[in-house]
């Protein structure tokens, strides 16, 4: 029933006609199987929802405060960043350990910065490479 057929609707295939057929990477599964439950292949892929949204509003403050005090993609730029945002980064970690909780100039969480820095010290290599400035 399938043969030389085009379908536009996903549910209107005969089951039964097109017994079992290859999907992505090779895999085969039973057409009943796909039609009756769905294949999505995310297995071992980043699971997106399981970042909390506050930590990404903390790395945005963070982004945007810095646009707002240097310029946009100012921290793609900075002079010898992997010393730099390493030092940063326990700054903050050490003000935090010492007892102060936000940074008095942005009132931004110590925790929320150093979290930030490490971030940046984890893509400024990445970023750097295909940079063109």
């Amino acid at each position: 029933m399938i043969d030389n057929q085009i379908y536009t609707e996903p549910f209107d295939y005969d089951a039964a006609a097109l017994g079992s057929r290859p999907l992505s990477a090779g895999i085969k599964l039973p057409v009943e199987q796909v039609l009756a439950t769905g294949v999505k292949y995310d297995d071992n892929k980043p699971e997106y929802s399981l970042l909390p949204p506050v930590a990404l509003l903390e790395m945005t403050k963070n982004l945007t405060f810095g646009a707002q005090k240097y310029c946009r993609e100012n921290w793609r730029k900075v002079p010898d960043a992997k010393r730099r945002y390493f030092d940063a980064a326990f700054r903050h970690m050490q003000l935090w350990h010492m007892g102060e909780t936000d940074d008095p100039e942005n009132n931004l969480h110590h925790l929320a910065l150093h979290a930030y820095l490490r971030l940046v010290q984890r893509c400024y290599r990445r970023f750097q490479q295909t940079l063109k400035y």
